[in-house]
């Protein structure tokens, strides 16, 4: 089986595989979040899904906020133990 090159649409639209590639994740990832419903905005035509590239620039930042509150909360919570 070969594997099928993204496809990129418009300047700012991808199919699923070129959205999974510009976000750094796999494109079974990607498929695992939309059907938790945690995934980037998108729009299904078909049997094909697309997303924009806004709609994945502002899941992916919000992706990293996320991540760093979290840690920050990790970081606060270590600082309190050892003044403890």
């Amino acid at each position: 089986m070969t594997k099928k090159p993204p496809v990129v649409l418009a300047v700012d639209v991808f199919d699923h595989v070129g959205a999974a590639a510009y976000l750094k994740i796999s494109k079974t990832y990607l498929y695992q979040l939309r059907h938790v419903g945690k995934a980037p905005e998108s729009v299904k035509k078909g049997r094909q899904i697309f997303y924009t590239k806004a709609a994945l620039d502002a899941w992916d930042r919000a992706r990293k906020d996320r991540a760093a509150e979290r840690e920050e909360k990790r970081n606060a919570k270590t600082r309190i133990k050892k003044a403890a």
